[in-house]
């Protein structure tokens, strides 16, 4: 662009354009502007940033309680349905179950509150047996009954014992074989041998299913579906309206702010292509609520759970409403949500380094364990190990054990254990109680060498206690148990040598004493007795050894049903002498029609004997030791009280322990090894009892020895135990 020159004698100069100059004075205005703009767009963002945390947190919230409200109802589930199994366990053995004591089972049961709406028996009754089980039925009062025609199989399954009659949607002598929904399950029951349900049906108005558990004849095997559908001789039945069944679950569950309808889709293996409702709560919920879908698994059948919760779920008024006191807060509620943020996320930050160290701190140390370590979560498959627990099952590299499955390592040590059965049985066992602690199990491996490990598991939780897995450690012990094998053989050994000297040094000193060698002094004869008792206490001491010895090593029980009785007459006659000579006054209280005990006559009597000796080592002269017996329950329990001088509550613990005496001022123990106890103790746990103490400390002390009573049919058993 050119620039045009002045004019030749122009009177007036060129103007020229400059820029604008901002007002100074409005400037303060501008920046207030600017300034109120920046920390309300702030302060919009934290209003916005707050209702998505919350909608989130509602969500978060929701789910969570989603995954665990359907865990705890089909727990809840579970334990209602083992009704049946109950009905199933008390019937087995003998499908001649009679109307009187069909009535008086279901009247029990009654009184113990059950949950079924219905209780009954339904016995298989064969197609030529059909006129004398009419028959039988009219003899017990069902005068009318008939039996339905029977299916071409051959076999019938009718309504007969039922617990209120008109229970169930059919009539006695229909044969429930016929009804597909029945058969079904009784199909599933029958193979299986778990209870099953039967798909969800209308009765008396109300949606209702029942729950069939097989009864097979007792004493034959049911292991596999040949033996089980040949064993069958009936089912016990449970039905449950599903309105009256939900109503306590669905209540401890917490699902009041919660729509839930629960589905039936059939049969796990074959599901219905159109599901079935079981049960729809009262509660309305409004739009804008989560929802959630769970399936468990119910008799062989899945219910699916929907769950739909109100709008802000689990969050309150104050969360709901923190978006306002943001607002409200303006400037100050922004820089403050700023800086916490901020602090927030180097917080994380600095924690998530930490827990990065602490994991790889915790990964060394695990790994150079000696001991085997092994966690599965809740589906039994593995989430870790360590090299340790790999080479003692024989895989080469730890990595290579993740994600597999239990029965998938279980498979891999049964070659190498020496009763693979037992090793697969008790996993089972312990996986199916999820509380249950194993402090310590011996596990003998023959190949490729003989180990023995030392087995503890330990089930994990998580902060709110749900179960989430397994723990187990495996510590190999071989060198500890030939150590034990090697000291007992020892004890053994100097045991049986000590005892054959000692017998005849106290044959010799009573020869001495009675003064065959030769009349002796006064002097002397104190001396030669106090010989005479140290040499008794070494014998006590030997022969107490020689039984913890054989307890260690098995001994042989043989468990019979026996008379107390006589045993107590032999008892006292043995300690009669001891007592009077110390002013004890021993009194008896065993009723003469108290029912056998079953038990080794023997080793009960060494029991009663070592309990009613310490009674009599641990009372003053002029006390009072008492020996009684009666039963309770379906046990006999004998007991032993004394007037001694009790057991302080800091040795309640040990006083069952191996060489663990009760020591006090007011009363020693003369003759006591500290073995009489511990030996009382494992002789009765090995005759399938339990022994219990109680003790006031100067007023005396009572121990229990609870065994079984003797069966009604005479029999005995010969068990050889190792400790």
């Amino acid at each position: 662009m050119e620039i045009p020159a002045p004019e030749t004698g122009a009177s007036s100069p060129v103007k020229r354009d400059f820029p604008r100059r901002v007002d100074r004075g409005r400037l303060p205005y501008f920046i207030a502007g600017a300034t109120l703009t920046i920390l309300l767009a702030m302060t919009i963002g934290t209003v916005i940033m707050v209702r998505s945390i919350v909608d989130t947190q509602s969500g978060d919230r929701f789910e969570a309680f989603s995954a665990r409200a359907p865990n705890t109802i089909a727990a809840e589930l579970r334990a209602v349905m083992a009704e049946a199994d109950e009905i199933a366990g008390v019937l087995v053995g003998s499908p001649d179950v009679t109307a009187d004591a069909f009535s008086e089972f279901a009247g029990g049961l009654r009184d113990q509150n059950v949950t079924a709406n219905t209780i009954g028996f339904i016995p298989l009754v064969q197609t030529g047996e059909a006129d004398d089980f009419e028959a039988s039925m009219r003899s017990q009062g069902f005068t009318a009954y008939l039996m339905e025609s029977g299916a071409p199989g051959g076999e019938q399954f009718p309504v007969a014992f039922i617990d209120p009659p008109d229970g169930i949607p059919a009539r006695f002598g229909d044969d429930l074989g016929q009804d597909p929904a029945f058969a079904e399950a009784m199909i599933e029951a029958r193979d299986t041998g778990r209870a099953a349900a039967t798909a969800p049906f209308i009765h008396d108005g109300s949606t209702s299913f029942a729950v069939l558990a097989p009864i097979y004849r007792s004493g034959v095997r049911v292991q596999s579906t040949d033996q089980r559908r040949d064993a069958l001789i009936g089912f016990g039945l449970t039905l449950y309206n599903n309105e009256q069944l939900m109503a306590g679950p669905i209540a401890r569950a917490d699902l009041s702010e919660v729509h839930t309808t629960i589905t039936d889709l059939g049969p796990i293996s074959t599901p219905n292509e159109i599901a079935v409702s079981l049960f729809t709560s009262p509660a309305a919920t409004k739009d804008g609520g989560s929802h959630a879908v769970t399936v468990i698994e119910v008799g062989g059948r899945d219910w699916r759970f929907d769950l739909r919760s109100v709008p802000w779920f689990g969050v309150s008024a104050l969360e709901r409403n923190v978006w306002m006191i943001a607002l409200g807060a303006g400037l100050a509620i922004t820089a403050i949500a700023t800086g916490a943020s901020y602090s927030l996320a180097s917080s994380r930050q600095s924690a998530r380094s930490d827990l990065r160290l602490m994991s790889t701190q915790l990964s060394v140390f695990l790994e150079s364990a000696l001991e085997g370590i092994l966690l599965v979560d809740r589906d039994r498959r593995v989430v870790w190990t360590n090299q340790a627990f790999a080479n003692a099952f024989g895989y080469r590299d730890s990595a290579a054990l993740v994600g597999l499955t239990s029965p998938e390592l279980e498979q891999g040590a049964e070659v190498s254990v020496q009763e693979p059965a037992g090793l697969v049985g008790r996993i089972d066992e312990i996986y199916t109680d999820e509380n249950l602690t194993v402090p310590a199990e011996d596990i003998n491996f023959v190949e490729p060498s003989p180990v023995t490990y030392s087995r503890t598991s330990v089930p994990v939780t998580d902060e709110d206690g749900d179960y989430r897995g397994r723990l187990w450690v495996y510590r190999d012990v071989t060198g500890e148990r030939a150590a034990e094998q090697a000291k007992g053989v020892f004890v053994s050994m100097v045991s049986h040598e000590l005892r054959t000297p000692l017998t005849s040094v106290i044959g010799f000193l009573e020869l001495v004493i009675s003064g065959a060698a030769g009349p002796i002094t006064s002097e002397s004869e104190r001396l030669l007795g106090m010989a005479r008792r140290s040499s008794d206490r070494l014998k006590r001491l030997v022969n107490d050894i020689l039984d913890i010895s054989r307890l260690e090593g098995g001994i042989r029980v043989d468990l019979a049903p026996d008379p107390l009785v006589p045993l107590v007459s032999e008892l006292l006659d043995n300690v009669r002498g001891e007592f009077e000579s110390r002013n004890l006054t021993l009194q008896v209280n065993v009723p003469p029609g108290l029912p056998e005990v079953y038990a080794d006559s023997s080793r009960l009597f060494q029991v009663l004997m070592n309990l009613t000796t310490n009674a009599y080592r641990y009372t003053p002269e002029g006390g009072k030791v008492t020996l009684a017996a009666q039963t309770r329950g379906d046990l006999i329990e004998i007991s032993v009280t004394d007037t001694g001088v009790g057991i302080p509550d800091e040795d309640k613990e040990r006083i069952f322990e191996r060489f663990v005496r009760v020591e006090s001022e007011a009363r020693k123990s003369p003759g006591s090894t500290g073995l009489g106890l511990a030996i009382a103790k494992s002789l009765t746990e090995l005759q399938g009892g339990v022994i219990e103490m109680t003790s006031d400390v100067g007023v005396g002390t009572t121990f229990r020895v609870l065994l079984n009573q003797a069966p009604d049919e005479k029999s005995s058993r010969t068990i050889n135990l190792a400790a």
